[in-house]
């Protein structure tokens, strides 16, 4: 089943950084949101996957449209937000406007360090430089408190964090590390950008592109933390199900079960004509923890089974059998009651327990839209089916209401595969033999005995 969920793990892997990082004053604001994405765009945004993805992406062309789809949808929904004042939220307004410092800090430590070898994120700071950075104006500690404040609540917000949680000395140290690891070079590339008039052709050129793709990401990362808000306040309620209304589905859709009742059906008969309880179990049982016994347990206490096996079971006398069949969410079953009797527990106290047996036809479900899944409870394959159904439906509501443009004709070059046979991790092809006449490096004394090339 695709969600939002799927959608915003996609594009944090596909751009490598976070939405709400960290997040401080800035004059920048949430500006407007994507409504087209080019052809030259979602190249930029796939190749920062991994090769293996690289490579499974360029062989599927359906996966080039369900990237685009899922994208689509995904900026839909934080058109929809913005239109309902989403932006404009006090907790999600301060974040909004920080974005971009935290988008062009990031993409500048890549550009600057791109030949460098790969190395974390901005690990290329020194302490030496964060050092000067508290030491150089009083604001940046004002800067981080109003940042440190506003990450804290944000993180409450999200349920991510406790109230009234107080961050420790280890949090408090690596948040100001970042802080002001961030707030360096994203000085750095504000002074770069505003010398790009006084750069050669080519330097000129090279930091435009980089000032553009840092626009495009910022306008991707404000678009998923308008998204992430929407989607769990506005979009989640609305799938939930009313009450019955699985049950519904299931009455009304009678094909479903079809067969399983049928089988049922044909069992019971044979109960009630007499037939024997335990070898009947072995033979048409679905449950592989009691069919071998002949369906049967022991030493059941009160409360533990399903209500409406318990509550069938425990109407019947020793010795009886259920006369109709018994529905959970299992499937159809078949009891027989045993005997009652007690236990003691470990505390001393007395429980009352029983005896019964059981058949069961299970009424597991495969789904046939999916081949590959294995077969699941009825009812929550319906459940999921109502689920998506709901979701499809408010997708494309909001997909109508804001419609994006996501170019599907980009390409994905595959990476370069390794030459050479490869062999299993840890084994390396022999040595290349050496040419006639040449002689061991071997001294005489050290060569092994006839005793030890026998051993060997």
């Amino acid at each position: 089943m695709k969600s939002s969920v799927k959608i915003f793990i996609l594009f944090l892997v596909l751009m490598g950084v976070g939405a709400g990082l960290v997040i401080w004053k800035t004059n920048y604001s949430g500006g407007e949101g994507l409504t087209k994405i080019s052809k030259e765009q979602m190249e930029m945004l796939v190749k920062d996957l991994d090769p293996m993805q690289q490579k499974m992406l360029a062989e599927s062309p359906e996966g080039k449209k369900e990237i685009a789809k899922n994208l689509g949808e995904f900026l839909s929904i934080a058109s929809q937000a913005r239109k309902e004042g989403y932006a404009e939220k006090p907790e999600i307004k301060q974040e909004l406007e920080n974005i971009k410092k935290v988008v062009l800090a990031i993409n500048y430590d890549k550009e600057i360090n791109k030949d460098k070898g790969p190395m974390p994120p901005l690990s290329r700071i020194t302490e030496d430089q964060i050092k000067a950075f508290w030491e150089a104006d009083k604001q940046n500690e004002e800067d981080f408190e109003e940042f440190k404040n506003a990450q804290v609540k944000l993180a409450q917000e999200r349920g991510q964090l406790p109230k009234d949680t107080e961050l420790n000395e280890d949090q408090l140290k690596q948040m100001r590390e970042s802080f002001a690891k961030l707030t360096i070079y994203a000085n750095e590339a504000n002074e770069k950008l505003a010398s790009i008039g006084e750069m050669d052709e080519a330097e000129r050129e090279k930091w435009k592109k980089f000032e553009e793709r840092v626009e495009f990401q910022t306008k991707l990362q404000q678009s998923q933390l308008l998204a992430q808000f929407y989607a769990k306040e506005k979009l989640v309620p609305k799938l939930e199900l009313a009450e019955g209304e699985v049950d519904k589905y299931i009455e009304e859709h009678p094909e479903l079960i079809k067969e399983k009742k049928e089988k049922a059906d044909e069992v019971l008969k044979k109960v009630n004509e007499g037939g024997d309880f335990a070898e009947l179990a072995k033979e048409y049982s679905d449950d592989p923890g009691s069919k071998e016994s002949g369906g049967l347990f022991e030493d059941v206490p009160k409360g533990q089974m399903v209500p409406e096996f318990e509550k069938a079971a425990l109407a019947l006398k020793p010795g009886e059998t259920t006369k109709e069949l018994v529905k959970t969410k299992f499937g159809y079953h078949i009891i027989k009651l045993e005997k009652m009797g007690e236990k003691k527990g470990e505390d001393g106290k007395t429980t009352e327990t029983y005896d019964a047996r059981h058949i069961l036809i299970s009424t597991t479900y495969k789904d046939p839209e999916n081949p590959m899944a294995p077969e699941m409870p009825l009812e929550a394959y319906v459940t999921n089916k109502l689920k998506q159904e709901k979701q499809d439906a408010v997708l494309a509501d909001i997909m109508a209401r804001n419609p994006v443009e996501i170019a599907t004709d980009f390409e994905v070059k595959p990476p370069p595969m390794p030459e050479g046979p490869q062999l299993p991790g840890g084994m390396q092809l022999p040595p290349p033999p050496k040419p006639d006449g040449d002689k061991s490096e071997t001294p005489e004394d050290d060569k092994p005995t006839e005793k030890e090339e026998d051993e060997k």
